[in-house]
This record gives C-alpha cells, sequence and structure tokens, in this order.
C-alpha cells in the first residue's frame, strides 16, 4: 500500500529551528570552500541559508514546496529563499561558488537525475557538496518518498558523465558516508 505524501504534515513535523550540526557542517564547509556565495537546492525552512548568512556569507535557496518556503521560521533570510524545481533551478549560470543538494537527488524520478545535475551544475561556478542516502543505507527504505535507489558509484557515474569532477569527501564531514563533492572546473580543493 502507497502512503500519500502530506505537504503540511510533513512541514509541521520538521518545523524545528536550526540544529548544531547545521551550524557544525556549515564551518566544515566555510573551512573546506571558502565559499562567497551559496546556493541550496531543495533547503526546506533554510536552516543551512540562516547558518551560512550567520557566518557572514551570503546565502539563497529554492524548495519545491510551496508550503516550506512560506514556513521559513528566520526572518532575515526569508527573502533569500523562493519557490523553484531543480527541473529549471531559478537562477542564472554560476550563481554560486557552492551548491548544496542535501538529501534531494534520491527524491526525484530516476528518469529526472540527469537534468537535475546539469542544473547543478548550471548554477555552480565551483564546487557541488552532495548528500545522497543510497539504496544500501539503512535509512533508504525508511523513507517512503526515496524513489531513486541506487548505489554511490551509480551516482559518481552520473556526475562524472555529466562532465564534473569528483573530488575526494574529507573524513571529518557530518554525514561523509553519504556526501559526494564535486566541481565544474578543474581547480583543485585546497587545504
Amino acid at each position: 500500500m502507497e502512503t500519500k505524501f502530506n505537504e503540511k504534515e510533513h512541514w509541521n513535523k520538521f518545523s524545528g529551528r536550526i540544529e548544531a550540526k547545521h551550524y557544525n557542517q556549515i564551518l566544515e564547509w566555510i573551512s573546506w570552500y571558502n565559499p562567497k556565495k551559496v546556493l541550496d537546492c531543495g533547503c526546506g525552512l533554510g536552516h543551512y541559508i540562516k547558518a551560512f548568512a550567520d557566518y557572514g556569507v551570503d546565502a539563497y535557496g529554492f524548495d519545491k514546496s510551496k508550503e516550506a518556503v512560506i514556513r521559513i521560521p528566520y526572518k532575515e533570510v526569508k527573502d533569500k529563499v523562493i519557490e523553484g524545481s531543480l527541473k529549471q533551478i531559478p537562477y542564472k549560470d554560476d550563481f554560486a561558488d557552492l551548491v548544496l543538494c542535501y538529501d534531494i537527488l534520491e527524491h526525484i524520478p530516476e528518469e529526472e537525475i540527469d537534468g537535475a545535475i546539469k542544473e547543478l551544475a548550471r548554477v555552480s561556478s565551483k564546487y557541488i557538496l552532495l548528500s545522497i542516502t543510497c539504496i544500501d543505507n539503512p535509512n533508504f527504505p525508511q523513507d517512503p518518498t526515496h524513489v531513486t535507489g541506487r548505489l554511490r558509484q551509480w551516482w559518481e557515474d552520473k556526475i562524472i558523465r555529466a562532465g564534473l569532477k569528483l573530488h575526494p569527501v574529507p573524513l571529518n564531514f557530518l554525514f561523509y558516508p553519504q556526501i559526494i563533492i564535486c566541481s565544474v572546473s578543474e581547480e583543485e580543493v585546497i587545504k
């Protein structure tokens, strides 16, 4: 029996405030990538946007859920979040030097993945940081909205075929087993 997704119930459940993990993660990302402008694709309630903004990084985002966008609890970043889709990201080419797509790609149909990756590459001037719950992750079957279940190698192959360069994931990154880092240029991560 298929469970129907209820947006209002979902965003009521996850309407809490920013957590320490959001700050811990963005501090790692700032340390490694020193972003000037960030775009969070599928930003939900804007937690990462708020965390980046608190550290002086110009951060924007979009989510396909109008319900999420209207519930953003942070007044200071509310005007930096819009409704939009990975099918056609509502930002110009090379918009941000760090593009985030955190726990989103596994929620879209497989036939839309190539287009989504191309759109992520289009709006990035440098790095793309993905978090993907793969099929071998015990959390994958726990979420009925996960629709593309593949192994990490499948995702990495898609990224390479899109012309992006893969980078090693620092082992200190929170949730590093599900993180994939790539770039639109040949520039190496300097650390």
